[in-house]
């Protein structure tokens, strides 16, 4: 039988990693934008990143989609966030 550490382990890997994943989206789409993107404006539901920011930034956003991804490939890893919305 698994120790109750065991199962919260989990929880914590799945809530850390997702919290890296917020930190990397903000980092680079804020450094690629210039501007400042915090935590609490990003969501992360499955492979996309949902973004709570003013139109005329998600437009650029659109803009340099593919660029932004690449860069989030390189740093969370291929397949972590497939979208930016």
């Amino acid at each position: 039988m698994q120790s109750l550490s065991f199962f919260f382990g989990k929880i914590r890997e799945k809530i850390s990693s997702r919290d890296f994943l917020k930190s990397s989206v903000c980092k680079i789409v804020g450094d690629e934008l210039g501007m400042e993107i915090k935590k609490r404006d990003v969501e992360i539901k499955n492979t996309t990143a949902f973004l709570s920011i003013p139109p005329a930034a998600k437009s650029e956003i659109v803009l340099n989609k593919r660029r932004l991804l690449a860069l989030l490939d390189k740093t969370c890893g291929i397949g972590k966030i497939t979208n930016l919305v």
